[in-house]
């Protein structure tokens, strides 16, 4: 039963989770119409998605497209929400969310062609042996994005020689793609090293950029800056400096 248990945690804390974003805002009579899209990397895709605000609620149908499960929600509020921040609670796929959403009409989104949305995948290039998976959904690689260890670093040793270091790069906020596909995002982790646990840190600036296309893609990874260890009392210290790192490799769509 304690197997059971922790399988079922971890398949939960690995679900995906729904996000909204919204559409579209005007003000027509003593109301504002607005229009919520609600998505979610999930299957099955059924029933109705719904939303609430302010003590009003609606919903509208779930379809599933390219491994993506959505709604396209249109809803009315009195005129005087227009312009507010208002706490918007939404469910979709049997997985619930929340998110505080402005009620005012903006640029239109870039116009990315649906067909990048899904799953993506790709193996890291000779010599180094990692590999990347990642989610697009509503144009948008979404955050958390990381490579596995086989990620490569040259680096130099206390002792000023050269030294090769496992890594992993991860890029925490999303990355929107542009109409084209193409797409950058850099990230820096800063962590000081600590003086108890592990006594590790960081000083790493990483960066993914390339373009996804129809089934097919392309992608650097890149990053360069320190790594500390040893910092703890009683251990010895042994920092990493100079490192850098950079791979270019093909993608696929995978679902």
């Amino acid at each position: 039963m304690g197997a059971a248990l922790a399988a079922a945690l971890a398949i939960a804390a690995f679900s995906p989770h729904p996000t909204a974003k919204l559409v579209s805002a005007s003000k027509s009579g003593g109301s504002v119409t607005f229009t919520v899209r609600v998505t979610i990397a999930a299957s099955p895709c059924t029933g109705m998605a719904t939303l609430s605000a302010a003590g009003h609620h609606w919903k509208a149908p779930a379809t599933l497209s390219q491994a993506t499960c959505h709604a396209t929600i249109h809803g009315k509020l009195p005129k005087k929400e227009y312009g507010k921040s208002l706490a918007f609670h939404f469910a979709i796929a049997g997985r619930s969310g929340s998110k505080t959403l402005k009620l005012k009409s903006g640029p239109l989104g870039v116009p990315v062609p649906s067909y990048v949305n899904g799953g993506w995948h790709g193996n890291l290039s000779s010599p180094m042996s990692g590999y990347v998976m990642f989610t697009v959904i509503d144009g948008v690689i979404q955050k958390a994005f990381s490579t596995s260890s086989g990620f490569v670093l040259d680096c130099k040793d206390p002792n000023d020689q050269p030294v090769k270091t496992f890594f992993i790069v991860f890029i925490k906020p999303a990355m929107p793609l542009q109409a084209n596909g193409s797409f950058t995002r850099t990230y820096h982790s800063k962590i000081d090293p600590n003086t108890s646990s592990n006594g590790s840190g960081e000083d790493m600036i990483m960066t993914a950029s390339g373009t996804l296309g129809n089934g097919t893609g392309t992608m650097t990874v890149t990053a360069s800056g320190s790594l500390y260890s040893g910092h703890a009392n009683g251990q010895t210290q042994y920092d990493e400096s100079d490192c850098h790192g950079t791979n270019t490799f093909p993608v696929y769509k995978s679902s």
